[in-house]
């Protein structure tokens, strides 16, 4: 049949785009620097000395590199101001990349508060691979800042280019078409499935009511998260974790949904063209866009109270491209058990809790990805709520699943 060889081929593209993106992320995290070492001037001067290295650290070509000096004190001009200069260096070399005088100019740039102050000292592309430092020096022993406690940090990466882009392209593409594949199978169509044969029609012998069937995916869903919030971090376990999580979602929800085939439990979970999809289609793709303009507009215009984990996450190259790639696989997984297990389950019951139950509880678990960035909070709520309709008037969860790929797909590349 053509949707089982298209899904196929889809979802092939789809894994092989996943193990790509998998390698080029791991490669990317081996490449990032993120050094940084806690001294004091007393400590690193020998006496007598004029100058200290601060610390050293390895680099590589092409890095994209920024060299920090930080202190417990505000560094203040009045306190500061020509007592140092520091430098960024490559001592086999002897070659001095960056010099600065701390004057008051200089100070200027500082980021302080209170209690600390940070400066950037240098930053720019590394040339050759080699060992950096940062160094200090002076004319005269700058008797007030010896014990003050300094931090130096190294922060280095590769920056993302065409290739992972395409990656990600690509893999938007594959989940796209494999959500494509699934709309032509046929109103009528039955797989052969060994509950169809043994049982004939009606649910197979462990029925559960719906209430135990809602719980239990829950509960399931709920372990995934908790068991793999033991594993360990990184962008390219993140991904890897992602996928993983995705995949366990749509197993759960294959699992409880009721049906006595295969065919039955994918109609049940929403997988069905909608009537009128010549309109639906399109309509879904077009809400994408708009949803993307919404969501640009109140992470503009909504404050946020602090970095979520999600912003953390895509600060460096490695973490933009996993979270990149994973944004257009999860979509379909997050609207099968969502969208398809959660509302369908519940909307034979009554379709006003099942419409809360699809929008609130997808909002709920993307809050802890957001929070403290408001206006991604409301845009996800807005898009929970939009997709969520998309649902309840297509009775066809390909419908938002389109929509939210669009959505997911069109932000990733714009971010990367």
């Amino acid at each position: 049949m053509a949707w089982k060889l298209g899904s196929g081929v889809t979802g092939a593209m789809v894994l092989l785009g996943v193990v790509v993106a998998f390698v080029s992320t791991a490669a990317l995290e081996d490449e990032e620097v993120r050094w940084y070492e806690d001294v004091t001037l007393a400590e690193r001067t020998a006496p007598g000395a004029s100058a200290a290295t601060l610390t050293s650290v390895r680099l590589r070509r092409d890095q994209l590199v920024v060299f920090e000096l930080c202190a417990a004190d505000p560094m203040e001009p009045e306190r500061w101001a020509g007592a140092l200069a520091v430098a960024v260096s490559r001592p086999a070399a002897r070659e001095v990349m960056t010099r600065s005088v701390l004057s008051e100019e200089i100070l200027r740039q500082v980021r302080r508060d209170a209690s600390s102050g940070c400066l950037v000292i240098g930053r720019g592309t590394i040339g050759v691979d080699d060992d950096y430092a940062i160094e200090a020096s002076w004319d005269e022993p700058p008797t007030a800042l010896t014990d003050i406690p300094l931090r130096v940090r190294v922060l280095g990466r590769r920056p993302l280019g065409l290739p992972q882009v395409l990656v990600v392209l690509l893999t938007w593409i594959g989940s796209l078409g494999l959500l494509v594949t699934l709309a032509l199978r046929s109103d009528e169509e039955e797989d052969e499935d060994p509950w169809a044969d043994e049982m004939g029609a009606g649910e197979p012998s462990w029925t559960l009511p719906w209430w135990a069937r809602l719980g239990g995916g829950f509960v399931l869903v709920l372990a995934g998260f908790f068991v793999t919030g033991f594993l360990p971090g990184g962008a390219a376990a993140g991904l890897a974790i992602g996928v993983g999580l995705a995949t366990f979602e749509v197993a759960v929800a294959l699992l409880l949904v009721p049906g006595p085939s295969f065919a039955a439990r994918l109609d049940g979970l929403g997988l069905r063209r909608p009537r009128r999809w010549w309109a639906w289609f399109p309509a879904a793709l077009l809400v994408g866009a708009v949803l993307v303009v919404l969501a640009q507009l109140a992470t503009a215009l909504v404050p946020s109270t602090g970095a979520s984990a999600v912003q953390t996450f895509v600060s460096w190259p490695s973490g933009m491209l996993s979270f990149a790639a994973l944004a257009v696989v999860a979509p379909l997984a997050e609207e099968i058990f969502f969208r398809g297990f959660v509302q369908g389950l519940i909307e034979p019951k009554s379709r006003a809790l099942a419409f809360l139950g699809g929008w609130l509880l997808f909002v709920l678990a993307h809050v802890p990805q957001v929070y403290g960035q408001w206006g991604a909070l409301v845009a996800i709520t807005v898009t929970g709520l939009v997709l969520t309709s998309l649902r309840t008037a297509s009775r066809s969860t390909l419908v938002s699943g389109m929509a939210h790929l669009v959505y997911n797909g069109l932000l990733a590349l714009d971010a990367l």
